[in-house]
């Protein structure tokens, strides 16, 4: 289980007519999934509540092996991975 941080922006109107407009910030348990498949990779972040709050899709070019088939980038897979 890893946290994650939901910002979001609250505006409203106090007795004068002014816009308070006030960022928070909270932390919420999630639970993440890699979805590595032949065409699609995806990375989803999932509440308790078992609701999608991240969602990343992604595609990479396939490369050539060293006998000329074609084939998963691994090194471009991993640093996805990685870097998400």
């Amino acid at each position: 289980m890893f946290l994650y941080r939901l910002s979001f922006l609250i505006d409203w109107f106090d007795s004068n007519e002014i816009s308070n407009l006030k960022l928070y910030t909270v932390l919420v348990p999630v639970i993440a999934i890699f979805d590595i498949g032949k065409t699609n990779k995806k990375f989803f972040l999932f509440n308790e509540d078992y609701k999608i709050v991240e969602e990343v899709t992604v595609n990479f070019a396939e490369i050539e092996d060293e006998d000329g088939f074609a084939c998963e980038d691994i090194r471009a897979l991993r640093r996805w991975v990685l870097d998400t």
